[in-house]
């Protein structure tokens, strides 16, 4: 389930996160971490999908995770944008 939510953020999914969300134990994705320490929320926020990024706060994702470069999802966001 992980790796889906990884994949749906990383693409910009929203619906598909919230049906992640939605299900038992699928919270849990939200917190989870790649190889690279990165979350969903970090992935969704450096392809530069704002309403999954928006979605996955909402619902209860780590604001202050930081990825391996300790950079957040406003860093993240702010790289992506240019």
């Amino acid at each position: 389930m992980e790796c889906v939510a990884f994949q749906a953020a990383t693409h910009g999914f929203t619906d598909v996160c919230k049906y992640l969300v939605s299900i038992p134990h699928g919270k849990r994705a939200l917190s989870t971490r790649t190889f690279t320490q990165s979350t969903a929320l970090l992935e969704a926020a450096q392809g530069g999908h704002s309403m999954c990024a928006l979605f996955l706060i909402r619902a209860g994702s780590n604001i202050y995770a930081t990825d391996r470069f300790a950079s957040t999802h406003t860093h993240t966001h702010n790289r992506a944008r240019g």
